[in-house]
């Protein structure tokens, strides 16, 4: 018996991936599973963001009802965003993801560290060949 498919569940993954595309979003997201963060917090948590990109990021992530964004008006006005209950449920899988992510760290950096040692080689054998070129041409002409 062949297996039924449906040619729709790729429309869903699309628009899943379109919903958290960017370098940005899931790691807000991963930031505010732990609770409500104000704008400094969440900038300094994320470390290499800049102001303008987590702004844009929160904006978008509002618009796609992941976040919400409340404000405070006090003497010291400030402004939270916390995870809304669609936004939460990215929990089914970002969990593993991160789970998956931590078991593989040491491979990963293993493999990283191979790969620019193989690299570090052959820059210096550039180099090498340079030189030898360099030194083999004779004094410069002017």
């Amino acid at each position: 018996m062949k297996a039924k498919i449906n040619y729709n569940d790729g429309n869903h993954l699309m628009k899943a991936l379109s919903i958290l595309s960017g370098k940005w979003k899931i790691q807000i997201i991963e930031k505010l599973t732990y609770g409500e963060m104000r704008f400094g917090e969440l900038k300094k948590s994320l470390k290499l963001i800049t102001s303008q990109s987590l702004s844009k990021e929160l904006k978008v992530m509002e618009i796609n009802s992941l976040i919400k964004r409340k404000v405070f008006k006090s003497n010291l006005p400030h402004v939270e965003y916390s995870l809304t209950e669609y936004g939460k449920s990215t929990d089914i899988f970002l969990k593993p993801l991160i789970k998956w992510g931590s078991t593989n760290k040491k491979e990963s950096t293993q493999q990283l560290k191979s790969k620019y040692q193989k690299l570090i080689e052959l820059y210096k054998n550039e180099l090498t060949l340079k030189q030898i070129k360099f030194l083999t041409q004779g004094p410069l002409r002017i």
